[in-house]
């Protein structure tokens, strides 16, 4: 059990304060989990892993998407926000905690559910060589084809709502930019995928739809599990994500070695 600190770290976009939380162990270069939450959401769901992962002396980050739900922290509103503002917010983020010194920037992974499992996706793919590992939650990959769907080539209106929030023509406009089928195999690293079989949210077929695109993936199917994990399942998620980092931190160490050893 490694003893931590919660420090409250905020980083800034264009004037806006991206509120977070820095749950660092007290270890002299801690690997760092970046957590991003979903679409109206919040931070507070991922309390539980962060602390999991800190007692085991895994730096996380916990913050809240400008915009990105209706109780957050961070400066914004929900009009303001897109898939693409929270790129931009997640990479600032990136970039500050890479530089902490503290943190080893060699092993840097994301976490991201629903749609933070699609921003999160989105910088593994521009940013392969910086991402460890990339740890998916029913990741709403569905978004883009959703997107294209209802409003290619039809006008969008400056208002929508989604899930009981209201958002801008900006968050359509932004999805039309995106293509999350052409970023996923732009990332090289190793991801873990978990999944519920009973989500009525983001289906998961759209998960099944994608598994081929990834260099390196692990699938796993909460059986039960809606869009979001409870009890015995949580805690399960949480084991296998915490595995997941363990494990691919092994395979790194035991590459290290042998090279050190014999060479390329």
């Amino acid at each position: 059990m490694t003893d931590y600190r919660i420090i409250q770290t905020d980083f800034y976009r264009d004037g806006k304060k991206i509120d977070g939380q820095l749950y660092l162990p007290n270890v002299e270069k801690a690997p760092l989990v970046i957590f991003s939450h979903g679409f109206g959401g919040n931070r507070t769901r991922c309390i539980d892993y962060a602390e999991t992962f800190a007692a085991d002396g895994i730096a996380s980050y916990l913050f809240d998407f400008i915009g990105g739900g209706d109780n957050i922290l961070s400066d914004g509103t929900m009009l303001e926000m897109s898939v693409l503002t929270e790129v931009k917010d997640l990479e600032i983020v990136l970039n500050g905690l890479r530089d902490h010194p503290q943190i080893d920037p060699e092993r840097v992974f994301l976490h991201g559910r629903s749609q933070g499992g699609y921003v999160s996706m989105y910088v593994a793919g521009d940013r392969s060589d910086e991402i460890r590992g990339l740890i998916l939650l029913y990741p709403a990959f569905v978004l883009q084809k959703m997107a294209f769907d209802s409003y290619k080539d039809k006008d969008i209106p400056e208002r929508i709502t989604m899930l009981e929030s209201t958002v801008s023509d900006l968050y359509v406009r932004d999805l039309l930019k995106t293509d999350i089928y052409a970023q996923i195999p732009k990332y090289k690293g190793k991801t873990l995928i978990i999944h519920g079989d009973a989500d009525q949210i983001v289906d998961i077929q759209g998960t099944f739809d994608v598994l081929d695109r990834f260099e390196e993936a692990d699938f796993y199917v909460m059986k039960g599990s809606g869009h979001g994990f409870e009890g015995e399942n949580n805690r399960r998620a949480i084991s296998l994500a915490l595995n997941f980092i363990k494990e691919t931190f092994k395979g790194f160490w035991d590459r290290l070695f042998i090279f050190l050893r014999y060479g390329s």
